[in-house]
């Protein structure tokens, strides 16, 4: 950026831009769990204690409709975790967008 003033504009989408017809033209949930169950790297997102997302890609097993990762305490991501459990996570492509949210819960004896 230049620093130069900008402004706000309406944006007009083409007709044919995002999913179209309401919950029902989202990817039925087996298709989710299938590309989940057979990734092994994910991209997680956790807010730190200024709000801010942090981005982070951890190695991790789809089990059960539930994501298993681990991580050190001394991670910032797992430490804005232990502070707020809100947790979005995605998979890497770029043809096909899964993007799951919700919120991780620590777990000491699996």
């Amino acid at each position: 950026m230049t620093g130069e003033a900008f402004s706000v504009r309406s944006v007009r989408f083409p007709a044919a831009y995002g999913a179209l017809g309401g919950p029902d033209s989202l990817l039925p949930w087996s298709h989710v769990e299938e590309r989940m169950r057979s990734a092994s790297n994910y991209w997680i997102v956790t807010v730190g204690p200024n709000a801010r997302p942090h981005a982070r890609p951890v190695d991790g097993v789809w089990v059960d409709g539930a994501l298993c990762f681990g991580g050190s305490p001394q991670t910032r991501w797992v430490r804005n975790l232990m502070a707020n459990p809100s947790i979005s996570v995605h998979l890497s492509s770029e043809a096909e967008a899964i993007i799951l949210e919700g919120t991780a819960e620590y777990v000491t004896d699996p």
